[in-house]
């Protein structure tokens, strides 16, 4: 639970600098890693 609390918030900057970069820019939600990380555990 602690290492989600720690990777949620960078895997989601990190997914979000990244797909900006792309010719059609896409958008994600910070929702979507909580529900990975509540079906995770």
């Amino acid at each position: 639970m602690i290492a989600s609390l720690i990777a949620i918030p960078l895997c989601f900057i990190l997914m979000h600098n990244w797909l900006q970069n792309f010719a059609y820019c896409t958008s994600i939600s910070w929702w979507t890693f909580g529900i990975a990380a509540v079906l995770a555990t």
